[in-house]
């Protein structure tokens, strides 16, 4: 066996070695003659046709094929290129890729990576059919590219994989680098997919975009993938065809401006979000219209991760989810932590982020949703409500940090009651509504006071001149670890220039009897009760949150096994009419609300 120094050596060999081995440190390796082949044609790698029309091939014991056997002169400044190469040499013919289980183009073969630091200039185009690419832990340094795609999956399938991958770049948005895009231009479902695919140990840091998702990209498996230094760790643009279980197990995304922009359907098992958010409060203001997960529709689902929500350097404004288009978050057994910050609100020294909401429905149609069934709140904060929409919660646990002593709100748009929208008159008896004052005649109407429902309003009207105080009052089922939240709106008072109303909260034991009015066996009051005053130009909106609290200390109120029912009574002071004047006011907004809280924290602080 004779030593060639590269494949043009080979070719133009003309001696009687029947092995020959290639120096050159790309291209090394060795070739055996194989003089009964005369047809095959030369490849440029694995095999090479000699100036006597011999067939020379290359002797591969272990089944990978190198990267680097595709290199050609120039590429030390792009080694993007000897990836393409090597690819386009595995590409599948487009007859023939659905069609025979045993191709003729070289599938079920690895490429493997050199490993080292090597510099890229321009994409990476993968195609990926029953092949994986083992990089063995290359790092692709395009930090001196610009405005490209790093790393491009043009298509997947027959169970392909990407292993032991690392992606370096330079962040931020003049230089637009989008690390690992995973998409396919078939121009229909028919065409060549982004499917089946398998990426394992991927890091992706110091990129705008780490991982992208476009049309045709479904059922593909994530694992033990770190995306950090990202301002969009994760962005889906488009969903043709696309979003079909695609799932991320056992992966960190942290160090980032935002954690998720798109519109995919993606779930995520044993992940960590750690650590966001942006530099300072001025870069923070500047970015407020979108939350640190941004759907533009589709649907997050998360089971056992670990949120982080913001960093030292920043108050956060923004919510943790923000959704268009009906975008839902499913949340199940995991844990929100809020990071310490060096910087609080005006007239605020509590040291954690403190987000208005946690789920944002920025769509008209309010059409999100959000589903949290376990979730270990540490040290988390809202300023308003969980929600400005629809959101359920339930297995809420709260270890009883100091700072968790803000009101759980959850917001506008949910109603816990059993009729939520409030459209039927029956919804009344069904609600538990019974009005009070006077010799009772039903459950909603005595001989003082009368409530009726229209539109989803409430109204309570007067009917006699007594000055006796009448009552609203709501019976809400509610159970041992529930927490209890509550909010009313009291408008359009007629009749009268003013109205006191006074909100008295219950826990107890009672027996509901419809039109015959209630049974209390045992009750307590409790001490989260709320006053205002509605004028005919003015309304009142009054929120009790935390209504089970039996003393003041009590920061984490939960329920005894007794307790069956909450009783919220709307007092209505001086409520005066007759008759032929009655006197009315509407309740606009009437929301009851419970969170199944698991943790019984012996201090009972929140």
């Amino acid at each position: 066996m004779i030593s060639l120094n590269d494949y043009a050596n080979l070719r133009s060999y003309a001696g009687s070695e029947t092995a020959v081995m290639l120096e050159n440190r790309y291209h090394h390796g060795v070739f055996t003659r194989d003089d009964a082949d005369t047809t095959s044609q030369d490849n440029g790698v694995t095999l090479l046709v000699d100036a006597q029309n011999r067939r020379w091939k290359r002797i591969i014991n272990d089944g990978d094929y190198s990267i680097d056997w595709w290199h050609l002169p120039g590429d030390e400044l792009d080694y993007s290129l000897t990836i393409t190469r090597a690819c386009n040499f595995l590409q599948v013919k487009g007859e023939e890729w659905w069609q025979l289980p045993i191709p003729t183009t070289p599938a079920g073969i690895t490429l493997v990576g050199p490993g080292g630091v090597r510099s890229c200039k321009t994409t990476a185009n993968l195609k990926l059919w029953k092949n994986a690419v083992d990089f063995k832990g290359t790092i692709l340094d395009f930090s001196g590219a610009t405005n490209i795609e790093c790393v491009r999956v043009q298509y997947s399938l027959g169970a392909p994989a990407i292993y032991n991958l690392r992606i370096v770049g330079a962040p931020g948005a003049a230089a637009n680098l989008r690390g690992l895009c995973v998409y396919s231009d078939a121009s229909n479902m028919h065409g060549l997919p982004a499917c089946q695919l398998l990426v394992q140990n991927v890091w992706l840091t110091n990129l705008y975009k780490g991982i992208v998702f476009g049309n045709n990209a479904y059922i593909q498996s994530w694992h033990s993938i770190m995306v950090r230094g990202c301002f969009w760790p994760i962005w889906s643009e488009t969903t043709a065809n696309a979003g079909e279980k695609i799932v991320f197990y056992k992966c960190l995304f942290g160090d980032s401006r935002n954690y998720y922009q798109g519109v995919h359907a993606l779930a995520f098992r044993d992940c960590s979000f750690d650590y966001s958010g942006f530099s300072n409060e001025t870069e923070q203001l500047a970015n407020t219209d979108y939350g640190l997960f941004d759907l533009k529709g589709g649907t997050l689902d998360f089971k056992n991760c670990h949120f982080e929500w913001g960093n030292a350097n920043c108050r956060n404004y923004r919510p943790v989810f923000t959704s268009n288009n009906g975008g839902t978050v499913k949340i199940k057994d995991s844990q929100w932590h809020s990071v310490m910050t060096n910087n609080t609100d005006a007239g605020s020294n509590v040291p954690y982020q403190y987000v208005e909401y946690f789920f944002f429905d920025k769509s008209s149609d309010l059409s999100g949703k959000c589903y949290i069934d376990g979730f270990d709140l540490v040290n988390a904060d809202i300023k308003k409500g969980w929600s400005n929409n629809h959101i359920e919660m339930k297995k809420i646990v709260a270890p009883g940090y100091i700072n968790m002593w803000r009101l759980l709100y959850l917001g506008d748009g949910v109603n816990h009651l059993p009729e939520p929208s409030w459209k039927e008159s029956g919804a009344l008896a069904l609600n538990n509504v019974y009005a009070f004052g006077g010799a009772r005649l039903s459950q909603t109407e005595t001989a003082d006071l009368a409530v009726t429902l229209q539109n989803g309003v409430l109204t309570a009207t007067t009917k006699t001149a007594t000055t006796m105080d009448k009552r609203v009052e709501i019976y809400f089922p509610i159970a041992k670890n529930d927490l209890v939240l509550w909010r009313a709106t009291l408008a359009n008072l007629k009749g009268q220039s003013s109205l006191d109303v006074t909100i008295g909260t219950y826990q107890g034991k009672y027996v509901l009897n419809g039109d015959a009015g209630v049974t209390t066996l045992l009750e307590k009051a409790c001490q989260w009760g709320r006053t205002g005053t509605v004028t005919p130009a003015a309304s009142a909106t009054m929120t009790s949150d935390r209504i089970t609290a039996l003393n003041s200390s009590e920061y984490l109120p939960l329920p005894e096994g007794y307790v069956n029912y909450a009783r919220i009574a709307i007092v209505l002071k001086n409520f005066v009419g007759s008759a032929a004047q009655p006197t009315s006011v509407d309740i606009t907004q009437l929301l009851c609300q419970k969170i199944d809280i698991v943790s019984r924290n012996p201090r009972k602080s929140w």
